[in-house]
């Protein structure tokens, strides 16, 4: 063997060893309670950029107050290390509330995940098993949520204001929880993503968006029932690091999970969210966007 071939296999050798000695555990934060959208996609991205980078992932609970706990930790981080957070319209909901703690630009955006079409849904033995019923009743109907703040509360109030129905909210530490309810006839409606119930015992009196869902194709739109507010999904998931991120980690996420969309374009479509491709990266123009559409939102409500 030659100097030169030797000196080959060293480098060789070196730069496998450099390579390992690089790779990072990266977590990834949910701010929710596990069975969630955000559980999901998290799940998602777990297995993709494990597949798709040299690093390790691992998902974290970091659940409460609407999402706000875990948006804070990963806020306030300003170490090296790289924190990934899974969020979803409560991240615009909590900014702009003074008690959050946190603003927008304390994250680096990552990517648009996508949005998440939603399902009225109630108890086959409910008192307002029937749009007819919901819309005419002088009863007080309670309706559930994820918790305060969340795309499933403000879906909610947008409903009770559109439409004079008396709606009371009981907040839960996450859709799971809510949902358990609906089925227990223990609360009367309950706005979640259409994935969570698609092999659920629930009546889906309708969904939001322009587009029926495809998987249950003879439930209206709200908007087709005349209903205003729900034109536009009333939910969606970004991909948010710490500000002080390492940008080379940050971009090589960016192209696994271009990559991976490239070679499977249903890959967040199959837990019900409808990721837009050609706005995959404009995290930061999106958010601004929709503080604005929230902030117009929560003062029409006051």
């Amino acid at each position: 063997m030659t100097f030169t071939q030797v000196l080959k296999g060293f480098i060789v050798g070196l730069t496998i060893l450099v390579g390992s000695v690089q790779a990072e555990t990266i977590r990834i934060v949910v701010p929710f309670a596990p069975g969630g959208a955000a559980d999901q996609a998290a799940r998602v991205l777990e297995q993709t950029l494990t597949a798709y980078t040299q690093n390790n992932y691992v998902v974290e609970y970091r659940q409460g107050a609407g999402g706000a706990i875990g948006a804070n930790y990963v806020a306030k981080s300003r170490g090296t290390e790289t924190i990934l957070m899974v969020h979803s319209l409560a991240l615009v909901v909590n900014s702009l509330q003074s008690e959050s703690g946190y603003s927008l630009e304390e994250f680096e955006p990552v990517a648009t995940l996508g949005t998440l079409q939603l399902a009225l849904i109630t108890n086959p033995k409910s008192t307002v098993n029937t749009l007819t019923k919901l819309l005419s009743t002088t009863d007080p109907v309670f309706f559930g949520s994820s918790g305060n703040g969340s795309a499933t509360h403000i879906a909610g109030e947008i409903f009770g204001s559109n439409t004079g129905v008396n709606m009371i909210h009981v907040p839960y530490k996450g859709e799971a929880a809510a949902l358990t309810d609906v089925l227990g006839n223990n609360i009367n409606l309950l706005f979640t993503a259409v994935n969570l119930v698609k092999d659920q015992p629930v009546t889906v009196l309708a969904v939001t968006g322009t587009k029926r869902s495809k998987d249950f194709p003879q439930v209206p739109t709200l908007q087709e029932l005349g209903i205003k507010g729900f034109a536009t999904s009333p939910n969606w998931l970004v991909l948010l690091s710490n500000s002080t991120a390492d940008p080379r980690t940050l971009a090589v996420v960016k192209a696994a999970i271009g990559r991976a969309l490239r070679e499977d374009p249903d890959l967040f479509a199959r837990i019900g969210v409808d990721t837009d491709r050609q706005r995959l990266y404009n995290t930061h123009q999106f958010m601004q966007s929709e503080r604005q559409r929230i902030r117009k939102l929560l003062e029409k409500g006051k």
